[in-house]
């Protein structure tokens, strides 16, 4: 499926909300000066850019207008009553949408982690895990010193209490240790990769048939471990755990940051891109997928 990138236009309005008079049911508002910027979504992400700052001393009709806590006070597609105001504003606004470009969170080629098999189970018997280091914070990105990468490995299980709380980290995957059985292999530009043999529960000591795996967690590290590969934000990388026996839905395209709380890869696109979905299930599935209710 194929979704179609599409723009509008945002007002940030700059005065105090004591300045401002602004009508829910007809869009009315009065301000001194506002900021006018181009929107390029998809539903509801996408990046401002910052156009220029317009002074205007009359009422405008805004129509559409919804909160957006995240991106803005107000979006909408805008109409004004002024002529000399649309003609200052809508011939540079011709020329941004034609060379703006957008960070849409959505998969690029490459990712910071991938793993196989690509359903992980606590029964999965070998799992192999791949960072790159050209991905995320970057922490690795270049090491010159190439054997020298370990991991620091543990799990998020159901007696987690956060995510933080890693739970069965192996006495040799301890942080600054450089054990050869937390040693990763270097593939070349810029990845290293980790195998986890003998099953999860097997290779963490999980003895306790009630406690659910979730996660793995891991970091790719120096030996030293005074350089860590994470994640942009430097935090901790996570891994899904499944049920071998329910079935298990996921987008793999757009692709995913590794976060406790998986978030999208961000990547460059130009308004009327297309942008690939792939779906994919660990048992044999029909799957249908709908945007905004059409198939």
């Amino acid at each position: 499926m194929a979704l179609c990138v599409k723009h509008s236009f945002i007002v940030n309005f700059k005065d105090s909300p004591s300045n401002l008079d602004v009508s829910p049911r007809t869009g009315l508002f009065q301000a001194q000066t506002v900021d006018v910027y181009i929107f390029i979504c998809f539903r509801n992400l996408g990046l401002l850019l910052k156009k220029r700052q317009y002074d205007i001393n009359h009422k405008k009709k805004f129509f559409n207008c919804v909160k957006c806590t995240h991106i803005c006070k107000l979006m909408c597609t805008m109409y004004t009553y002024n002529k000399r105001l649309h003609n200052r504003l809508m011939p540079s606004m011709r020329i941004i949408c034609c060379i703006v470009c957008f960070m849409l969170a959505v998969s690029g080629n490459a990712q910071l982690l991938s793993w196989s098999p690509s359903f992980i189970t606590d029964t999965t018997s070998t799992v192999t895990i791949t960072c790159d280091a050209s991905q995320g914070n970057q922490g690795l990105n270049n090491y010159a010193t190439t054997s020298d990468v370990y991991v620091h490995i543990g799990l998020i299980t159901s007696s987690s209490t956060s995510s933080s709380n890693w739970l069965h980290v192996p006495t040799f995957s301890a942080w600054a240790t450089t054990n050869t059985q937390i040693h990763t292999t270097y593939l070349g530009n810029n990845k290293w990769q980790y195998v986890i043999t003998g099953g999860l529960r097997t290779f963490f000591s999980v003895t306790d048939a009630n406690e659910k795996i979730q996660k793995i967690a891991i970091l790719f590290r120096n030996g030293t471990g005074s350089i860590k590969q994470a994640n942009t934000d430097a935090s901790d990388m996570y891994i899904p755990v499944y049920s071998s026996t329910n079935l298990s839905v996921r987008l793999d395209a757009p692709a995913r940051q590794p976060l406790y709380t998986p978030a999208l890869v961000p990547i460059t696109k130009t308004t009327g891109d297309n942008i690939s979905i792939t779906a994919n299930a660990n048992q044999n599935a029909n799957l249908t997928l709908f945007y905004n209710g059409t198939q």
